[in-house]
């Protein structure tokens, strides 16, 4: 079974617009996200300076009671998807409701959560933490609030992809349509990374622009003086359908998807190697179809190569791992 896809809905919460229509505006504006950081204190951060979502109400898409139990991402992946299916008029009943899936996923999940509990932990002991920790801390959370709050049935996951997670979610649900896996999917991803544990490693791999003083003139990942990629929030999601059923139900359909394919470099992060070119470049050509418009994206990072120390192997041992284990003060045979 190969069916068309259509996308019928769209929802963002971002650093520049609380909705796509303000997102899109601001966007054509030329705005920037990037501002000095509030969330928390950087005084001894190299970067001090992200793309956070400001002055915004999670209380017009969930109850103040259950935006407490949400970590940041989640909020943000629960209101995204409640403004695409508004934007898509899907309306969910009993005879759709396991038809229609949920793939939505998080690169990083709940990390800012992590890092309160973790303080919880230390400063009050185990008895202190919430029980609501775990949902929280969860990548797949954020599609598990969107299915409860939408009471949908059909396949609930999300992949995690890294920069890449919200297209390939919405490249997945892409396939389990056109296959006849289900008829309809909330497709997209979120994330909070606007913290202490995600600013301070990628300082410490110099992947971060430091340009503190000029918040808006970066990042640039294309310009000649770059000097690093950014930190951001939020969450998009998309209503992808078949295009029988959209035309059936009078939507208006925005886009429709002919293609979708992923390609990897096998090389440290986050330093691409040169083949990598080529591979983009063969899944380009064979995932979209004459007069289709191909989308690609890509990361440039200001990564020195002298920081990234870690190796890899590139052919098999010629011996068994634990034959090169041993330590130096052990005189006994390698285990077998």
């Amino acid at each position: 079974m190969t069916r068309r896809v259509v996308i019928t809905g769209i929802g963002a919460i971002t650093p520049i617009g609380h909705d796509p229509e303000s997102s899109w505006e601001a966007a054509l504006a030329g705005r920037s996200g990037m501002a000095p950081i509030t969330l928390f204190d950087t005084t001894e951060f190299q970067t001090r300076i992200a793309a956070e979502v400001k002055d915004w109400d999670p209380t017009r898409w969930m109850s103040r009671k259950q935006a407490r139990q949400m970590d940041r991402y989640q909020r943000f992946a629960l209101a995204s998807a409640l403004q695409a299916v508004e934007n898509a008029g899907l309306e969910i009943t009993d005879a759709n409701r396991d038809r229609i899936g949920v793939i939505y996923g998080s690169a990083i999940g709940g990390v800012i959560s992590f890092l309160e509990l973790s303080k919880v932990y230390f400063d009050r002991g185990p008895a202190a933490i919430t029980p609501f920790g775990i949902p929280r801390m969860m990548p797949n959370g954020g599609c598990a609030y969107i299915s409860m709050a939408l009471q949908v049935t059909g396949p609930v996951f999300g992949i995690a992809s890294a920069c890449a997670t919200g297209t390939d979610n919405v490249g997945l649900a892409y396939h389990m349509i056109r296959g006849g896996v289900i008829d309809a999917a909330v497709a997209g991803g979120a994330d909070a990374t606007v913290s202490e544990t995600a600013i301070g490693p990628f300082n410490q791999m110099q992947a971060l622009t430091t340009r503190n003083d000029a918040p808006t003139e970066t990042p640039r990942p294309f310009d000649r003086d770059r000097d690093g990629f950014a930190q951001g929030e939020g969450g998009a999601a998309l209503v992808l359908e078949t295009l029988e059923g959209a035309k059936a139900r009078g939507a208006n359909i925005l886009a429709e998807i002919v293609g979708w394919g992923r390609a990897a470099t096998p090389s440290t992060s986050p330093r691409p190697i040169p083949a990598g070119r080529a591979a983009r470049a063969r899944w380009c050509a064979r995932s979209t179809t004459p007069g289709s418009t191909p989308k690609m994206w890509t990361t440039s990072t200001r990564t020195a190569r002298r920081r990234c120390s870690t190796t890899w192997p590139r052919r098999a041992r010629s011996r068994p791992p634990s034959a090169t284990m041993r330590t130096k003060s052990s005189s006994a045979p390698p285990s077998r």
